[in-house]
């Protein structure tokens, strides 16, 4: 497996298209759209990784600062695995990169994610100190925050 930066070019934006579809094909998406989303992304600190097996887009992160959020220090993250590379550590391996982006740019204080509410075992991989609750948005049903101040736990609930 590799893990690389997303290329900004057709490629990448058609491969991401077809994850999308595979996940949420509920939710439409093309290459424009995808492009004007990232185009008018704010001025923000963000990342976009793939990881790759034998040459194939098996995963999607990004990560960085919500623009939706004024709290300093607040980190989102998000993998996307395609269901036909599920529980092989792909996300898990994409997860921790960009959270070591993250934390190389500074102290965290909060790292927020989700998850579709029939795949909660998602986020199992977080462990202990781990928050969980339901979300308001029907495509995440549940978010996942994980206190990094130092000093600081929560437990896992569900």
């Amino acid at each position: 497996m590799v893990i690389r930066d997303f290329r900004f070019d057709d490629s990448d934006y058609q491969a991401m298209v077809a994850l999308m579809q595979k996940i949420t094909p509920y939710q439409l998406a093309s290459v424009g759209v995808l492009r004007w989303a990232d185009a008018i992304r704010p001025n923000v600190w963000w990342q976009k990784r793939v990881a790759e097996v034998d040459g194939q887009f098996a995963a999607l992160g990004t990560v960085g600062e919500p623009f939706w959020s004024l709290q300093e220090g607040k980190i989102h993250l998000s993998v996307e695995v395609d269901p036909d590379y599920l529980n092989r550590g792909i996300g898990t391996r994409l997860f921790a990169d960009l959270e070591a982006l993250a934390r190389a740019r500074g102290p965290l204080c909060r790292l927020v994610t989700s998850t579709q509410e029939d795949k909660t075992a998602a986020s199992d991989f977080l462990g202990n100190g781990v928050l969980k609750w339901p979300s308001a948005n029907p495509f995440r049903n549940w978010i996942c925050q994980r206190s990094t101040k130092p000093g600081s736990s929560t437990k896992s609930t569900r």
